[in-house]
């Protein structure tokens, strides 16, 4: 089943994952409030910090650029399911940074350790789904960014595979910075009047 090329259809999706973004967002910054509220009960670790940032700003990248899915001219139920899960992957991401309470964890430094499988399988299938999202959007944006989005797919995919099986703070200090500089190109991308 397709709905045509409806612009209402596009708008309607955006409410959706502007619900799904926002619980994502309001986890992170619930979840920051929390070591101003209560810093002798929950300790800052930079690892982890540096990875809550990182996803905050995944999300806000993520909205950005889906503003291009609105040059979709046929959407169909799979398209908009494909969308969902790809944005759902953030509020994952989020809830496993964030739990309602660390249980048997004694701090949040030992409970990303101890889950950080499941952030990184998730944050690693989160690029492949970019690189399905890129594709979605037509050939001119796929000329604009392809390549670049193909490599940093490898690259970071690969980077997650490794953070999933070493405890290694060294890895994961590297790998946190590599990411954070590059969502700083892609902002700086979306900075440059050109693009």
């Amino acid at each position: 089943m397709t709905t045509g090329h409806d612009p209402q259809v596009y708008f309607h999706v955006r409410v959706v994952m502007g619900m799904v973004l926002g619980l994502s967002v309001a986890r992170l910054l619930s979840g920051f409030a929390k070591f101003i509220q209560h810093p002798q009960e929950h300790q800052a670790n930079p690892l982890h910090l540096g990875w809550a940032a990182s996803t905050l700003l995944g999300c806000v990248l993520f909205w950005w650029w889906e503003y291009r899915l609105a040059e979709i001219g046929t959407w169909t139920f799979f398209i908009y399911l494909f969308v969902l899960i790809y944005c759902s992957l953030f509020y994952f991401m989020c809830v496993i940074l964030f739990p309602d309470h660390l249980g048997e964890y004694p701090s949040y430094r030992a409970y990303f350790y101890a889950k950080r499988p499941w952030f990184f399988g998730i944050l690693a299938f989160s690029y492949v789904m970019d690189v399905g999202d890129t594709f979605l959007k037509g050939q001119d944006y796929v000329a604009m960014v392809g390549l670049v989005d193909g490599v940093e797919a490898a690259v970071m995919g690969a980077g997650c595979l490794v953070a999933m099986r070493t405890r290694n703070p060294n890895f994961h200090g590297a790998f946190l910075i590599l990411t954070l500089v590059g969502q700083c190109f892609w902002i700086g991308w979306l900075l440059n009047p050109t693009s």
